[in-house]
């Protein structure tokens, strides 16, 4: 009995060599039957409705692919307009303390939820030793790293060290910060930006910029439909199938040279722009393209001289409101929080703490200047960071010292950790 006729046939995989010039003898039944192509196939019983419903099925796929995105390059550019804001910023009557601007961004609500998802995080790691957190210690905590981001020291147990003993901090906090290690799961996509774009109310005419970290081409077109316009840098690998000219191109007809293209994606008018100064820089915008182009003084050190070079409006107004972007990093990384640790949630948490800081100094003096405060009466970012660290650490608290001798001297330290070695 044939093994064949009570198990049926079994492909096997094998690769057929295919000639060049092959004809339908190809494909009938050859003196091998067990033979069959490299991939796996199945016994069919062939029949009219079944071919019908196998081109049914190759139709609705092909119908389901992506429609691939065609740039055009446009010949004479037309001039754009920028959207005009139809908000305004909130009028301020009075000056208000630092401590409030301060909780403008961290209020009630979110402190408490800190505390809640941080005993809960703290119980799943090990529910046998719970964080067991209060409100009064986060506050506590944060005004101890934000104590530290101003008087530094090169190592965070030297606060607490009797050499180095700040009181300030070591009397509030009994204990040093431990760094433990962490395992980091962070990936940047889109939506980050539509996650944290949420609160812009749309209709407005807002307008987002960005880097060329967070511009796909989906993320303006879904931006663009709340009327919030966006302008970034791009990476010309994400312009799909947009034909730029290459760096060496634009480099031999001279600085200031751009060209322009346009798309549509979901129905949104897309342009990327590609121009080049001392090197190349392309932008996607969906309000921003070449038009009006102005000129901007730069240095030729060839000629030993300044040279007056074309820039797009889309460079331009990105220069204009990126320039913010680089004000809030620069006053960041005056007092940042230093404090070192391997979790890599307390870094982002920390950086997080230290730009509400620097944004409720601005707002601060936002509201100075418009009740007219003179400048010279108006407190520094350092004053003013000083002022929100000693309402979080004084403010509503037993200020009475703590109990505990602290850390011991460094030398005692190591006398100690000897005699535990032994001989």
């Amino acid at each position: 009995m044939d093994s064949r006729s009570l198990y049926g046939k079994r492909g096997l995989r094998t690769r057929l060599p295919i000639e060049d010039k092959s004809d339908d003898s190809c494909l009938s039944d050859s003196e091998d039957d067990d033979v069959v192509p490299y991939h796996h196939t199945h016994a069919r019983v062939s029949s009219s409705s079944s071919e019908d419903e196998d081109e049914d099925a190759v139709d609705e796929t092909s119908a389901s692919r992506k429609r691939a995105v065609r740039w055009k390059k446009n010949g004479c550019q037309e001039q754009r307009e920028v959207p005009p804001w139809e908000s305004a910023l909130p009028e301020a009557d009075t000056v208000r303390a630092p401590i409030e601007y301060f909780k403008d961004f961290f209020d009630d609500n979110f402190m408490d939820n800190i505390v809640e998802q941080s005993n809960v995080f703290a119980t799943q790691k090990n529910p046998n030793k719970g964080l067991a957190m209060s409100r009064d210690e986060l506050d506590q905590f944060l005004g101890t790293v934000t104590f530290m981001s101003i008087c530094r020291l090169p190592r965070s147990r030297l606060y607490w060290a009797a050499e180095s003993r700040v009181p300030t901090v070591a009397d509030t906090m009994s204990r040093r910060i431990d760094a433990v290690p962490g395992e980091p799961d962070i990936g940047a996509t889109g939506n980050i930006v539509l996650k944290l774009s949420q609160n812009i109310q749309p209709g407005l005419n807002h307008l987002l910029f960005c880097d060329n970290w967070f511009t796909p081409l989906k993320l303006f077109s879904s931006l663009s439909k709340k009327d919030v316009h966006c302008l970034g840098t791009v990476r010309a690998n994400r312009l799909q199938g947009c034909p730029l000219p290459s760096d060496a191109s634009l480099k031999k007809k001279g600085r200031g040279s751009f060209e322009e293209f346009e798309t549509v994606v979901d129905a949104t008018k897309l342009i990327a722009l590609k121009w080049y100064d001392n090197r190349a820089a392309t932008t996607l915008s969906t309000f921003a393209g070449a038009e009006t182009v102005t000129s901007v003084g730069r240095w030729e050190r060839s000629k030993k001289m300044t040279v007056h070079v074309e820039c797009p409006s889309a460079v331009s107004i990105y220069n204009k409101f990126m320039g913010g972007v680089d004000q809030l990093d620069a006053l960041i990384a005056y007092y940042r929080i230093h404090v070192r640790s391997k979790k890599f949630y307390l870094k982002i948490f920390f950086n997080f703490v230290d730009m509400v800081v620097v944004v409720a100094w601005l707002l601060y003096r936002r509201d100075c200047d418009a009740v007219g405060v003179p400048t010279k009466q108006q407190m520094n970012l350092l004053k003013f960071k000083f002022y929100i660290a000693t309402c979080l650490l004084k403010e509503n608290k037993d200020t009475a010292k703590k109990k505990g001798a602290g850390r011991p001297h460094l030398w005692n330290r190591s006398l100690s950790a000897r005699k535990k070695e032994g001989p």
